[in-house]
């Protein structure tokens, strides 16, 4: 990345890994999709505030946006997120109202998001310490997560009673979020793992994914997946393989080659029996016949990444109210609180602040609480020279 320019407000500093993106991506939108009054780069900078700060309604939002206050103010929004601009006519400070923020939830088309968080994926990868195990190859943990929706969001089907969308989405090993897939409440897991199959990988799923036809098509991609078994799984040993001292220390009881013989075609997959310090017995399944059995237990642990995801950002993130009713506008908000992750992730780790090592509440309600504050030139400097940008900034 190259040259960055931002006023010395924390809110900026961490933002600052979009600004060289967001040029491109926004002159690649359709010229009709553009709103005059309020720009598809103040629409991603505020939305990206909204999940930072937890607000809890789109009035809310557009009414400390149009807070003019004053230019040298301590919480001037508008200026954080370029909207400082002038109406020509009264020659007073453009207003945003419901309706324009709503057509702009709908005209704005969600991929400039979508787009920013996939380019951002692999940087902060590159600064974020990863926790891959060795040799073990490409993982992607896969799971969905339901979101609730008002009564008269009609499109996210659910039951007769209640509306919800189901956000799927895949991890990296390094405790990133990879992609994410949009359904209603009703979409099939199973079905969005089917399209977006991709080779070489090892897919971590919960036994929400077992199925036989499916493990079938992951094999001839070729992938390989590692999920729980069934406890009502019809199979038969086909073959035991010896479990050596070593491996029975680490809790592996058994290692076996086993055929279903409920499906239609047979087929054969590992089963690996662990049982745990409190003597708690776990069953694995995989078609990773390469590796130490207690690997397969460990690879299906680190699934557990995207669980503790899941609640992280329903806890800390604004998901619980959409700021819009639309489709378009429920996946900008979903992009925007992943975006939020990778950036208070990469500020985590590279802000040289070892309280903040991990992204826990205290740190989370430390940047609330600071999101405004004026930042050292010098903390600046080192900050972007740390992400590797040349150092630019304007003091405000």
């Amino acid at each position: 990345m190259s040259d960055c320019t931002i006023t010395a407000r924390r809110f900026q500093l961490i933002c600052a890994p979009l600004r060289p993106l967001l040029p491109k991506l926004i002159a690649a939108l359709p010229k009709e999709r553009h709103c005059r009054k309020f720009g598809a780069k103040t629409h991603l900078l505020l939305s990206l505030y909204a999940q930072m700060l937890h607000v809890s309604s789109a009035n809310l939002l557009i009414t400390e946006l149009n807070d003019v206050g004053s230019p040298q103010s301590s919480r001037n929004l508008r200026q954080l997120v370029d909207f400082d601009f002038i109406d020509e006519e009264t020659d007073q400070p453009v207003q945003l109202n419901q309706s324009s923020f709503s057509r702009a939830n709908g005209s704005h088309p969600y991929t400039l998001w979508r787009d920013c968080f996939m380019a951002l994926v692999p940087y902060v990868r590159e600064h974020c310490r990863p926790h891959y195990l060795a040799a073990v190859g490409p993982l992607l943990a896969i799971d969905g997560s339901l979101f609730d929706c008002l009564g008269r969001m009609l499109w996210a089907t659910y039951t007769q009673t209640s509306h919800k969308v189901k956000g799927h989405f895949l991890f990296d090993p390094s405790g990133l979020p990879e992609k994410l897939v949009l359904t209603t409440g009703t979409g099939s897991e199973r079905e969005v793992l089917r399209q977006n199959l991709l080779p070489g990988i090892t897919y971590l799923m919960d036994r929400g994914y077992n199925d036989y036809a499916l493990f079938r098509q992951i094999e001839a991609t070729p992938a390989h997946f590692v999920t729980r078994l069934l406890k009502n799984a019809a199979y038969e040993v086909v073959q035991n393989w010896e479990v050596s001292l070593a491996q029975r220390h680490l809790g592996v009881v058994s290692d076996q080659l086993i055929r279903f013989t409920q499906a239609d075609v047979l087929t054969c997959v590992r089963r690996v029996e662990w049982r745990d310090a409190a003597g708690h017995t776990f069953t694995y399944i995989t078609s990773r016949q390469d590796l130490e059995p207690h690997i397969i237990v460990q690879l299906y642990k680190h699934r557990w990444l995207i669980e503790r995801f899941f609640a992280w950002i329903k806890q800390h993130l604004q998901l619980k109210h959409w700021y819009s009713e639309q489709e378009n506008g429920v996946l900008i908000q979903l992009y925007a609180a992943l975006i939020v992750f990778l950036l208070l992730k990469l500020f985590s780790a590279t802000c040289g602040l070892r309280e903040f090592r991990t992204m826990n509440i205290i740190f989370v309600n430390w940047i609330q609480r600071h999101l405004f504050d004026a930042v050292k030139e010098a903390d600046i400097k080192a900050y972007l020279q740390t992400l590797g940008f040349a150092y630019s900034v304007i003091v405000t």
